[in-house]
């Protein structure tokens, strides 16, 4: 093979000078190689980035919020005859229509919404059962109607008062929790309501009754509705228009949903509504018209579902979500 190589390729030498030029690029080349490698240090172990130059890993991202909805219409609010309301964008948090926002009045049985947040601190489990004492029957409606010995889980109890603001559930559970921590449920309602920030509140009792010392913002039960909605014992209330269950006795119990509106509204859901002669009507509901869910908070009205359907109607109305 060799000779005939040589034969078809004439012997080829290179003038000395074109292999000095072949070799500066070479060097160049490899001198832009090293330069570009990683260093080491005297320990043998590549050079680390500064944190000047790097996020340190696991640090906190900014939380983006969705962009509000845009008012493009002039919201008609007149025949709202509450004297406080508050709508609010529930994702952006935006509000959308408003009222007195800060006014404190009476929010009756809304209160057990935070009797509820208090309950769900300090009890260790929706399993426990209470046995029924004479301190803890309730003759004003809404009620359960409990039997003095009968065993109930703190479950049952939670959900019937939410549901159907069951008078005597509530205040069972709080008299519990009293008697199981040594502490007044009344104080811990007002701890809890210092720690959301809820400057314009103060609560007297865990139902609701009416007292010159019982009442809230709509403005502060925004902060509280945001703190409950973390926890989903809350939300599973807002479709239900009964809740039912069979205590330990063999005894069945029943209360009726209090907002009317859930009914006939599927897009509408519940959170807490209340009543006393110094509260007027009060009511609380999500809508979650085409996956935009809002908050409506209506207090101290004369017709609480006329007010909550007229602010939904003229928030779908004249907003537009992006």
């Amino acid at each position: 093979m060799a000779l005939i190589m040589k034969k078809i390729l004439p012997e080829f030498r290179f003038p000395k000078r074109w292999l000095l030029l072949g070799l500066v690029p070479m060097a160049l080349l490899a001198y832009l190689i090293w330069v570009a490698a990683p260093k080491q240090t005297t320990t043998g172990k590549p050079e680390v980035l500064s944190s000047e130059t790097i996020s340190p890993l696991g640090a906190p991202q900014p939380v983006v919020l969705p962009a509000p909805p845009r008012l493009e219409g002039t919201l008609m609010l007149d025949s709202v005859k509450a004297q406080s309301f508050l709508v609010y964008d529930l994702n952006s948090g935006a509000t959308l229509a408003q009222r007195e926002p800060v006014q404190p009045v009476a929010i009756a049985s809304i209160t057990k919404l935070m009797t509820g947040l208090v309950i769900y601190r300090t009890m260790p489990s929706f399993r426990q059962t209470i046995t029924i004492t004479p301190e803890d029957l309730y003759s004003v409606e809404p009620k359960l109607g409990l039997k003095v010995g009968d065993k109930i889980t703190v479950g049952d109890l939670f959900y019937a008062m939410l549901v159907g603001s069951a008078n005597d559930a509530a205040l069972a559970l709080a008299n519990h929790v009293e008697a199981d921590t040594g502490e007044n449920f009344v104080e811990l309602m007002n701890n809890a309501a210092t720690e959301l920030g809820m400057a314009n509140s103060h609560f007297s009792n865990p139902l609701g009754f009416d007292s010159e010392s019982n009442y809230s913002t709509a403005e502060d039960l925004h902060k509280l509705i945001q703190e409950i909605q973390k926890y989903q014992a809350f939300n599973l209330v807002g479709r239900n228009q009964t809740y039912s269950f069979i205590s330990n006795a063999g005894i069945e119990y029943s209360v009726q949903s209090t907002n009317k509106l859930i009914k006939d509204n599927k897009e509408l859901y519940a959170i807490k509504t209340g009543y006393t002669d110094l509260a007027q009507g009060a009511m609380i509901t999500e809508s979650r018209d085409r996956n935009h869910p809002f908050i409506i908070i209506v207090l101290d009205s004369p017709d609480r579902e006329a007010d909550t359907l007229t602010l939904r109607s003229q928030i779908l109305k004249n907003y537009v979500w992006p």
